[in-house]
Parts: C-alpha cells; structure tokens; sequence
C-alpha cells in the first residue's frame, strides 16, 4: 500500500521549526488555564493586564484596547490580539464578547517557548484553523470546566476529559506554533548544552544502582569533560552527577527498608554494597539508625 503525502494547507506555506530532533521538545510543559467563550465579565473591562501567562483573544463583538508605553493596540471583531508579555492597561467595550485562551507553554526552567514584548494583531480570517481550533477547545473544556469560571486549575476531571481535552489543546497549540512563526517570531529552543545535559540526567537516572558512576565515563559519554559536566549537573539540578546519583541510591535505600519486605542483604546488593555489615555502616551514615531500627521505628509510626 503506497501512502499518499498529505499536502500542506492552503492557508500559509510550511514554516521550518528548525528542530533538529523531535525529543528537543520532550520537556516543554504546556498547561491549559482556561478557553472561554463569551462576554468580559465586568471586573476586567477596565484593568490592568499582567502576563502571568500567555494570552490569546480572538474578539467577536466590540472592541479591545491594550495600552503600554503610551502606545495603544486595538482589535476589532474578527481580529486576534496576542497581548504580549508586558505590562499594561487593558480596556474592552461595554459589549465585548470573546474567544478567551490563556494558557502556558514553557521549558523546565519557566522560560515561553515563543515571547514578544509588543502585542500581535492580526485578522482571523488570515488563519482560519486557529479560530476552529479555538472553538473546538472550548467545546471540549466544557466537558470539565463551568465556562462562567475562567480559573479551571481546580475544576474536577476524569482521565478520559483530561485525555480529551489535551488532545484539543495539542492540536490548538500545533496551530498556534505555526501562527507564531508566521509572524515572524522564532520559537525558544534548548540550546545545544541544555539538550545535552538533560540527556545526560536521563542516563544518570537510568544508571544500575548497584554499579558505581563514574564521572570520567559519563563525561566521555557525551564529548564534554568531567568538569564541564559537573558545572552545567550543578546548573540544571544543583548537584554534580555523583552526589546526584548517590541522593537517588539514597532515596531508593530509604524506600526500600521503610516499605519493602526484602532483607537487608538484598536490599544491600541491589545497591551493590558487598555486605549488610558495609550497607548498614552506609545507612547509618545517612540516616543515623542502621536498617532494622529505622524499619521498626517507621512502622511504630504507622
């Protein structure tokens, strides 16, 4: 069976991300805040704008003006305003009525995949599929959240709406992404580093416990010397790879005793200790009770 190239949609050319590998993006955090269809609630006619998160009005009734640096954007209906991530003052016509996403997109270290500090106007008519896209994110975000409330955070679910409804924002943020591009904006990527050590905590915690970690060989595993390693595991999780992956024989040990119902000499080789003796002088170490009187104290606890 020959599979037929899907064309690309008529509405804008193809925009090339520049991703050099698709797993570049497996730590970007998008979460959905809320999608809301209908008037601006009174309190927020007039208000200030603060961009705790990103922010997308498509307007269908009235008009929304966002004041910065004395300089005024308006949208009109038919009309996108990506406020941006300044500060300002916004203010909407008394008969406002909108298609609200506020949302986030961001890496580990809180940093948006795609800013700009003036806000984008745009008609609605130029990307059609956003406006789709919109509208079927509200419908599905109806099925958890009272769309009268735009705070969903604390709006209870089930894992087949919440699988829904991400399915929706994915799509939504697929089109937004390609929008972004097309305004000229190019999206934050993880530096060639930043990849690198992540790729490199993900080794670290896929490591044996029971076999011992060595820096020079985790440092030639990716083409960085051990002091560059060091600097940039301090960086990323305030450790360096050693004292990292001891934390987490640490963490294991700890678990292991309080929980588990293995012996002590198990739970000793698993994590490559030649002996209980050895294990429990470690233990002790690190706890300041050896195996057996931290496992009996724990479960008088319980």
């Amino acid at each position: 069976m020959v599979m037929k190239k899907r064309p690309h949609s008529p509405e804008y050319p193809p925009v090339s991300t520049g991703f050099k590998n698709l797993t570049v993006c497996d730590s970007l955090r998008p979460f959905l805040l809320w999608a809301y269809l209908g008037p601006v609630p009174s309190i927020y006619l007039e208000a200030p704008y603060q961009p705790l998160a990103t922010t997308a009005w498509l307007v269908q009734r009235g008009a929304v003006r966002i004041r910065r640096h004395m300089t005024d954007t308006i949208a009109k209906a038919g009309q996108w305003l990506f406020p941006g991530d300044g500060v300002g003052w916004q203010s909407f016509t008394a008969d406002t009525r909108l298609l609200s996403v506020h949302f986030e997109v961001a890496w580990p270290d809180g940093s948006r995949l795609f800013t700009h500090d003036q806000p984008l106007v745009f008609d609605s008519t130029d990307f059609p599929s956003l406006a789709r896209r919109s509208m079927a994110l509200v419908a599905a975000a109806r099925g958890i959240a009272d769309t009268t409330r735009q705070d969903r955070s604390h709006e209870p679910s089930t894992p087949a709406k919440h699988f829904h409804l991400q399915q929706h924002f994915s799509g939504w943020l697929s089109v937004y992404s390609d929008v972004m591009e097309h305004q000229g904006l190019a999206p934050r990527l993880r530096s060639d580093a930043e990849t690198t050590i992540a790729d490199a905590i993900k080794w670290v915690d896929s490591h044996p416990m029971h076999k011992p970690l060595r820096e020079p060989a985790t440092a030639a595993q990716f083409g960085m010397t051990v002091a560059r390693l060091n600097r940039l595991f301090v960086q990323a999780v305030g450790a360096t790879p050693s004292k990292y992956f001891d934390a987490r024989r640490r963490e294991y040990a700890i678990a292991a005793v309080e929980y588990g119902q293995e012996q002590m000499k198990t739970i000793a080789r698993n994590l490559g200790f030649s002996s209980a003796p050895h294990f429990t002088r470690w233990f002790r170490k690190q706890t300041g009770k050896s195996p057996s009187e931290y496992r009996v104290d724990r479960a008088a606890v319980v």
